[in-house]
């Protein structure tokens, strides 16, 4: 006769697409399956820390789903590793761990912040082209062009790419 042992699982698997970097938190990254040849087994999971307590403390696990327990930026980092470690029903339970990656996908934020670098001197009634102040636009997603324009109550400037100019 043979008697069957209980086989460690060899590989956990993260089914997801990728999450937005302005999801909330709680949101479900995707779901944990086991590979494990063992069939009919159940499988539990955790988070184990991969350099610091803190790579475990973002992600959390609820049942079968890995869920988002921090805010995320894809201008920091696209693409976070996480150590899982899964570990069967069978006597004695065994486990495997291994790193699946969550994926962090770009949203376009709004720019944050115009920084506005005045002339030094300007005369009272500057000349027709005179440059009263160049300005740059601060925005955490990179490559992008801005389309900017004077408000009311300003008609005697005019912008010029990045600098302000009398008219």
């Amino acid at each position: 006769s043979v008697n069957d042992v209980n086989d460690p699982p060899t590989a956990v698997v993260l089914i997801s697409l990728g999450i937005p970097e302005t999801s909330p938190i709680g949101m479900v990254i995707g779901t944990l399956s086991t590979v494990d040849s063992d069939i009919g087994q159940s499988h539990s999971y955790i988070v184990r820390p991969i350099v610091n307590i803190s790579d475990s403390a973002m992600f959390g696990i609820r049942g079968n789903e890995l869920i988002l327990l921090t805010a995320v930026d894809y201008e920091t980092e696209d693409s976070w590793p996480v150590l899982i470690q899964t570990t069967d029903s069978g006597t004695p339970p065994l486990s495997h761990q291994n790193v699946v990656f969550v994926k962090i996908l770009d949203v376009n934020e709004a720019p944050c912040e115009i920084q506005i670098d005045f002339n030094t001197t300007i005369k009272e009634h500057p000349a027709p082209g005179t440059e009263v102040a160049n300005f740059t636009i601060v925005d955490e997603d990179i490559n992008q062009t801005h389309t900017c324009w004077i408000t009311n109550g300003y008609e005697n400037f005019v912008l010029v790419n990045a600098t302000i100019t009398a008219e």
